[in-house]
Order: C-alpha cells, then structure tokens, then sequence
C-alpha cells in the first residue's frame, strides 16, 4: 500500500470548498428562478379586462412625399400593404 500524500489535507480541504461553492450556486440559482416565478405571469392568466392596460396603439402620419420605402424588397411590401388594406403589418427587414 502506498502512502498517504504530504498535501493530502490541502487536497481534502479544496476539494471541500469547491463542492459548497458548487452547491451555494444551486441553491442561489433556484432560489432565484423561484423568485422569479412567483413575480412573473404568464399571459394566459392575465383576464381580458386587464389586457387594455397591457396593450397600446401607435398611429404614425403618413407622408406621400417622403420615399419610407427604397429597396426592391420593400416596395413590393408596400404595394401588398396598400393592396390588402392592412392596418397593422409587422416586417422583419433585417436578417
């Protein structure tokens, strides 16, 4: 059998520090993700009433002699737009 190393106890004691390191971390984690649970709602329990509160609209002049739209792409959204009668599209331009 061998011998027990000279920093046997050094290795016991970090070894020791990081397993509660470790395991303070999970403990903070969940606590927190509990926290956090608790203070959010998901939108499904939100009652109607209360959605009025939550939404807004924006309405934006629209200018004739400013050119908003400029690339091929964009274009031929506005003419979908105006051909649909949409009054509220959400585009994703960028990529």
């Amino acid at each position: 059998m061998g011998s027990i190393p000279r920093d046997y106890d050094q290795q016991c004691q970090f070894d020791a520090f990081c397993k509660s390191v470790l395991r303070n971390e999970a403990r903070n984690f969940q606590r927190s993700m509990r926290r956090q649970r608790r203070r959010v709602t998901p939108l499904e329990a939100v009652p109607l009433t209360k959605w009025d509160k939550l939404s807004t609209l924006d309405s934006y002049p629209i200018c004739a002699d400013i050119p908003i739209f400029k690339s091929h792409r964009e274009t031929r959204i506005q003419e979908i737009i105006s051909r649909k009668g949409f009054d509220f599209v959400a585009i994703r331009l960028f990529q």
